[in-house]
């Protein structure tokens, strides 16, 4: 490639691979139109293994969330986990997870000292912050019904018997 003096293995650049400006390196066709920009997204060294992804040879993938990682490195994080290594925004579809997390609150009620105690939280996949109900189980974003949450405050009655 011109732009990032990189060859990549495949067919070349324009037929398997292009070359993202922004970027500043070779991706894949096949995700030239969902891909999330992050400026030199692979001069950095992988989140996983610590090598250094720009120049190695091996295969590097983009995650939803736009930040790069070697695939083996990907593959071997995904079976521990549904979160990016940089951002922890969720990288999986945690719809159903997150449903039998809804109806398994449902299921357990808080004890009433703790039904009306609420927490701050920031979700990690949407960035925002909001007052939900405290449950042991999970706190769900407010805004985009997400359990990827933390926890940064407890309040009411029972915060006090919580935190200790």
């Amino acid at each position: 490639c011109n732009d990032c003096g990189i060859c990549r293995r495949g067919l070349g650049l324009g037929k398997d691979f292009f070359h993202c400006k922004t970027c500043r390196a070779c991706i894949t066709t096949s995700i030239q139109s969902s891909h999330k920009c992050i400026e030199r997204s692979t001069d950095c060294d992988c989140p996983i293994c610590g090598e250094y992804m720009f120049t190695s040879p091996k295969p590097v993938v983009f995650m939803t969330c736009g930040h790069s990682i070697h695939k083996r490195c990907y593959d071997q994080h995904m079976r521990v986990s549904y979160k990016c290594p940089i951002c922890n925004k969720s990288l999986a579809n945690m719809g159903t997870q997150f449903r039998n997390l809804d109806v398994a609150i449902i299921n357990q009620p808080m004890p009433p000292e703790f039904r009306d105690t609420k927490a701050t939280v920031l979700c990690n996949d949407c960035s925002g912050k909001c007052t939900v109900p405290y449950h042991w189980l999970g706190l769900k974003c407010s805004i985009c019904q997400s359990y990827n949450t933390v926890e940064l405050q407890i309040h009411g009655q029972g915060s006090q018997e919580l935190q200790t």
